[in-house]
């Protein structure tokens, strides 16, 4: 089917799939699907972190490997470490590195090239937006008379779908005069049911979903400061697109203090902003462990094709999927005599999930159907349950289709999920705390769990464990046996039970 199209326009998540062997396929023939294509582009390359590196980094390894294809790698805000990464990947029968060509935009006259950037007036305000709504909208009532459909040419973005949400309906209460000319699109309304965004309205609110892959004419750029100096890049990218705007910039630490000119260069202007937001590194050790991972997946997984992979994934020195492998191995002989060893089921079942996290080049997640209102309206989604249970206060419901959340109002502002109960541990995991206490759980687990090993191998084993659990996000494994609310309601995700009382 792919040879019939000169493009395909698609997600790296498929490719994942067919590594991670997520498709119904007894031929083994999808991984074919990788030698098929002279250019390959991962566009937006900055919006990866570790976890979803490690399986593009697979991905580049197969398509390097199986044609002569060129990868492509598009962002505004690169990451040096990409290269250093870029460079764990083998080709051919030499295992040479990739050969790596960076091209930059520079700055140039008008004669040279055009404009992509229009002078932009910036107004910084410590807080957030919804802490200055009264304000805005003061703001907002002076261009609403110049306001043209066809567009969006205000646009606001938050740090989190719960404030914009929140900020919507908050416009259609308080300030309907506006909420006329307003439309919503953040990661709620992307698998919501009923119609979609209106974007030719003139004000969009949106997320971070609208750091990348906008391009309206936008005037006027209402903006939290975001989690990184590259998140802030790309939302300040959004205005003076196409022509000079006006940027309110909502940051949680006083910005005023460090721009003592009127006018400042605009590479200037980012070189201030970093002290404001703080920079992102990517991890690289978790990048590589994580790599490696989940090539010997891909490699237990396929029975027919696995001397192909073994080819195509490089071997290191030392540091390999060899290793995964042998871990694999080893975990999975031991019996103990056939005595009864609970902390190694539990090891045993840990591992298994972060082997199925690793097939999706996200991780694993529970999405539920959402009810919500969004302004004027109530509305259905899909989404993750935990992320929506943590920020909104919500009730759960059990249907004959499975469950249902609703949100609710409450004057309580969250976190909502005190604890969660995850099938490997003996005890609760308070959320809130959940990376350190998942560390230190697997760690005691893992120390009795190896205990019946000989000793080198139980060194060997530890290694490997720590180097996982170093490496991934709890966020992109767990899914909860049971969930305890603030209010100490329990919600049990079993098949067979919901206590909420």
């Amino acid at each position: 089917m792919i040879k019939r199209y000169d493009i395909i326009l698609t997600n790296p998540d498929i490719f994942q799939a067919i590594i991670g062997g997520m498709y119904v396929n007894p031929e083994e023939n999808l991984e074919q699907s990788f030698h098929l294509f002279e250019y390959v582009i991962y566009d937006e390359f900055h919006a990866y972190r570790e976890f979803e590196l490690s399986g593009i980094l697979t991905q580049i390894a197969l398509f390097q490997n199986m044609s002569a294809c060129k990868v492509i790698l598009s962002s505004a805000t690169p990451k040096k470490e990409i290269i250093e990464l870029l460079n764990l990947v083998r080709i051919g029968k030499e295992r040479h590195a990739p050969i790596i060509e960076n091209i930059f935009a520079t700055p140039c006259s008008m004669e040279e090239g055009e404009i992509i950037r229009y002078q932009t007036k910036v107004e910084f305000h410590q807080g957030k937006i919804l802490e200055n709504i009264k304000d805005i909208a003061d703001v907002l009532h002076k261009v609403i008379g110049e306001l043209k459909p066809g567009s969006p040419q205000i646009l606001f973005i938050f740090d989190t779908v719960k404030d914009s949400n929140l900020f919507f309906t908050r416009l259609f209460k308080e300030y309907p005069e506006i909420y006329k000319y307003a439309e919503k699109d953040n990661g709620y309304d992307t698998n919501q049911i009923g119609d979609i965004p209106d974007f030719t309205k003139p004000i969009l609110v949106s997320t971070n979903k609208s750091e990348v892959g906008l391009d309206y004419p936008i005037k006027m750029l209402f903006m939290e400061d975001g989690f990184s100096i590259d998140s802030f890049v790309q939302r300040f990218g959004r205005a003076a697109r196409h022509e000079p705007a006006n940027c309110y910039i909502y940051t949680k630490k006083e910005a005023n203090p460090i721009f003592t000119d009127e006018i400042v260069a605009y590479h200037t202007f980012l070189e201030k902003m970093s002290y404001i937001t703080g920079e992102f590194n990517i991890q690289t050790k978790s990048v590589r462990t994580l790599f490696t991972f989940r090539q010997a997946i891909a490699i237990e997984k396929y029975v027919h094709r696995k001397d192909d992979l073994r080819a195509y994934f490089a071997v290191d020195t030392g540091y390999s999927y060899k290793l995964w492998l042998n871990f694999f191995i080893l975990l999975n002989k031991y019996n103990n005599g056939g005595l009864s060893n609970p902390n190694l089921k539990r090891l045993k079942l840990l591992i298994d999930d972060i082997k199925d996290a690793c097939k999706s080049l996200r991780g694993r997640s529970l999405r539920h159907p959402v009810i919500y209102t969004r302004g004027h309206e109530i509305r259905q989604t899909m989404y993750d349950l935990l992320s929506v249970l943590n920020r909104v206060s919500a009730v759960v419901e059990r249907t004959t289709e499975g469950f249902i959340i609703r949100e609710v109002e409450s004057e309580e502002t969250g976190p909502f999920i005190s604890a969660i109960k995850l099938p490997y541990f003996p005890d609760l995991m308070d959320y809130q705390k959940r990376r350190e206490q998942f560390n230190e759980k697997i760690e005691t687990i893992a120390k009795k769990a190896v205990d019946v090993f000989p000793e080198k191998q139980q060194g060997f084993l530890l290694a490997c464990i720590r180097s996982l659990y170093y490496s991934i996000e709890p966020d992109h494994i767990i899914l909860p046996d049971e969930i305890i609310l603030w209010n100490r309601k329990v919600i049990s995700l079993s098949e067979d039970a919901m206590d909420d009382n």
